[in-house]
This record gives structure tokens, sequence and C-alpha cells, in this order.
């Protein structure tokens, strides 16, 4: 798994699919810098990524995963066995993709509730630290 495709210069192990187009939407044109490649859940991620260091691969040197709830509260960069992966401060990327104003002008039967953008968000807020 040397080969990242034609122009990539970094392989970034991701746990779903739905983070890799999250994150290939995010770095638009960047995109040919980096390859994100689904390996499955957080074990797994951690798991290539020691791989790739023992058999020290160059090009594969990062992962991504959620901050699931049994992962505990740290979030950010972490280094294990010689390769790094950071950890997102949401507990799941599908956290990022909330529009909180478009669920604000959502209404039951065209009736306004006046609840604001913020009121949403505090609750999903909430309900994730729950």
């Amino acid at each position: 798994m040397t080969d990242v495709g034609f122009g990539s210069k970094v392989l970034v192990y991701v746990e779903d699919e739905i983070t890799r187009r999250y994150l290939n939407a995010v770095i638009g044109h960047r995109g040919k810098l980096v390859r994100f490649t689904v390996v499955g859940g957080v074990k797994t991620v951690l798991g290539m990524l020691e791989d790739a260091a023992r058999c020290n691969r160059k090009n594969v040197t990062f992962g991504i995963i959620d901050r699931d709830y049994a992962c505990g509260d740290k979030q950010g960069w972490f280094q294990q066995s010689g390769a790094y992966y950071y950890k997102l401060p949401m507990h799941e990327i599908e956290n990022y993709m909330l529009d909180f104003d478009a669920i604000a002008e959502f209404t039951p039967r065209g009736k306004p509730t006046g609840k604001s953008a913020s009121h949403w968000r505090t609750i999903a807020h909430t309900v994730a630290k729950e």
C-alpha cells in the first residue's frame, strides 16, 4: 500500500466513507496532495498507522478518527508508534454537517416555533455531552 496515487504526497487513514467525502470536500483542489483512504474504525486506523510506521512507509503519516464516546474528552494531535493521528473535537463527523440555521427554519405544519439556531445548537451539544 505504498502507492498513494498519481501526484499524491500523503495517505491519510480515516474510519468511514462519510469522513472521506467530508474531508475531500473541505480540502478541495488540494486533494491531489492528500489521499484519504477508508480503513474502518478507530482500532483499524490506529493499527494501520502502527503498521505503516513499523514498515517505515514515508507516505503514510496521518490518521483521522472521531472522538467517539468511549475515547474520552481529549482531542487534537496524538502520536502512536511514530505515526500521528488527529482526534476530531466532535463525536462523529456527521456533527460537522449540522446546519442549525436551517434546522431553525423548519416549522411544524407551517407554524413557526420561535426557536433560534442557538437553541437547537445548545440542545445538540447537551445531548452529545451526555
